[in-house]
């Protein structure tokens, strides 16, 4: 019976994946176009003249042997991100059958997964449903009984481990301090005052496997960048939130990385800006403790988005686990562990829900064994679909959103583009992120490039040694109001345009330059 449930839920899944890909066939975004970028040039270029610090490669290199099948990669990569939802949701209902749980429970947490995982599916080209996937394999070795008496397990744990890394650099960290812990933990209870012995040898078996299978990618980093490093992000990053503008040239126009690249946004890391730290001053430093303080209430937020159940889940399973120690098991202080954990480094720099998707999955996992705990047997089915029910709220409303902003126009103007043969270097009236995002999935559409314009003012010659310098071809606007329209046409990108094309399509203004 509960297997057959499962199936309904996966069928499910299959049937509303295939129902919402024609809805979403055309999103795109800035950073999987980057990805999508990388992935072309792993797949014409090798790996070590491919290696790009600040993009995590496992994403690509998953594409890339569609591509050199010579399938439509968004389409394909939509595909991969379906597969990998079904495999997840796999992976997360053996997840939840690691615990103390309601079988009622059981049967209804599922489909508050089925939702979750099709929201991540679409969310973006190259998000983190990947990682979601790794973890819960992951989190499937550490919850399970023989977790520490297999060496096959810690040697798969070493292989996943690694796989995390390779899908997120935040891995890397994240993972030898979280696996240490737990063997930690693990260890100690097993083997009481002599688990010092056993639990060496046990991470040694796990780091080992790790750094065996990372380490040539690490030492590519290493080639390219002529430093010790496991990903560019991380610096370039917190550099960025720390001091706005520190590494600020004031150009007009920064051109892409290397010959294949689309824009800047390929590799930020190519132009080897400055880095700072938090102990370069003492004003740094308060900046950085500002900073976590306010990442800290953005995750905040994110935790009550994800449920409004979502502080009484945590602070009635901290208050169960202290209060019941001899009830508890070792798989439920480590959940509460991952729970606390995952999120901790990404405080310092900045956190968004798809960093951190799993912890979704966690959540209704302990509020679950807080409602077998505490509730009557009678009480529970209610209590089950309430709680399942508050964890869908999010992914369909994000579903919702993204159905406005699917990028349908973006094909649209790339098909009128190539009717034009309109092609080459183009400039971008406005660098906020939805326009910048639009014009790079043009540029990816159309096989152009996008150099700038990263000034908020130029004069006219300014712009025409811009143009000359980085031979560029278009200028292109997008505006939503007529006033936006005629603001544009007196701007001096008009006076020295040879051509204006104004009806190519709604809101898009085409400067031609040369």
């Amino acid at each position: 019976m509960k297997q057959s449930n499962n199936i309904i839920a996966a069928a499910l899944y299959i049937v509303l994946f295939a129902l919402h890909l024609p809805l979403y066939r055309y999103s795109m975004d800035p950073d999987g176009i980057s990805y999508l970028n990388m992935a072309n040039r792993y797949a014409n270029n090798g790996f070590v003249d491919s290696v790009n610090g600040y993009w995590s490669p496992l994403g690509s290199w998953l594409l890339v042997p569609f591509i050199k099948a010579g399938l439509e990669p968004v389409i394909t990569l939509k595909i991969i991100n379906g597969i990998l939802g079904l495999l997840s949701l796999f992976s997360c209902i053996s997840l939840q059958n690691k615990f103390n749980i309601h079988p009622v429970l059981k049967k209804i947490m599922p489909y508050a997964f089925v939702a979750l995982l099709l929201s991540f599916c679409f969310h973006e080209l190259f998000a983190d449903l990947l990682l979601v996937f790794l973890l819960s394999l992951y989190l499937n070795l550490v919850f399970g009984n023989n977790f520490i008496s297999s060496r096959k397990n810690l040697l798969l744990a070493g292989l996943l481990g690694a796989l995390c890394y390779f899908a997120k650099a935040y891995c890397f960290p994240f993972f030898l301090l979280y696996t240490t812990i737990v063997l930690f933990m693990l260890c100690k209870k097993k083997f009481g005052r002599h688990f010092i012995k056993p639990f060496i040898k046990k991470v040694i078996l796990v780091y080992a496997v790790f750094f065996v299978i990372t380490s040539p990618y690490l030492y590519a980093l290493y080639k390219k960048y002529d430093a010790v490093l496991i990903s560019t992000a991380g610096k370039l990053n917190n550099t960025w939130f720390l001091a706005p503008g520190f590494n600020s040239d004031n150009t007009m126009v920064i051109a892409p990385p290397y010959k294949e690249a689309i824009s800047y946004w390929d590799e930020p890391a190519y132009k080897k800006e400055k880095t700072l730290s938090p102990f370069n001053s003492a004003a740094l430093f308060f900046k950085q403790i500002k900073l976590i303080g306010s990442n800290t209430i953005s995750f905040s937020q994110i935790l009550f988005s994800v449920s409004v159940f979502s502080f009484f889940i945590l602070a009635g399973f901290i208050f169960y686990l202290f209060k019941r120690k001899k009830e508890t098991t070792s798989g439920e202080w480590i959940l509460l562990l991952t729970i606390i954990l995952l999120p901790a480094g990404y405080l310092l720099i900045i956190i968004e829900w798809r960093y951190v998707w799993i912890l979704s999955m966690l959540l209704l996992i302990a509020g679950c064994i807080l409602l077998t705990k505490f509730l009557s047997n009678k009480m529970l089915p209610l209590a089950g679909i309430i709680l399942a029910a508050s964890f869908t709220i999010k992914p369909i409303i994000e579903l919702q959103e993204l159905k406005q902003n699917n990028y349908k126009d973006v094909v649209e103007m790339a098909a009128i583009f190539k009717q034009k043969n309109v092609q080459g270097n183009f400039f971008v009236s406005n660098q906020s992120q939805p326009e910048v995002g639009k014009v790079l999935a043009l540029c990816y559409l159309t096989k152009s490039k996008l150099l700038g314009v990263y000034k908020s003012s130029y004069s006219l010659n300014e712009l025409k040694k811009s143009v000359e310098d980085y031979n560029v071809n278009y200028y292109i606007a997008l505006y939503q109001t007529e006033a936006e329209k005629n603001t544009l046409l007196q701007s001096t990108i008009a006076k020295t345009a040879k051509n204006i094309y104004t009806d190519l399509y709604p809101g898009l203004l085409l400067f031609q330059l040369k």
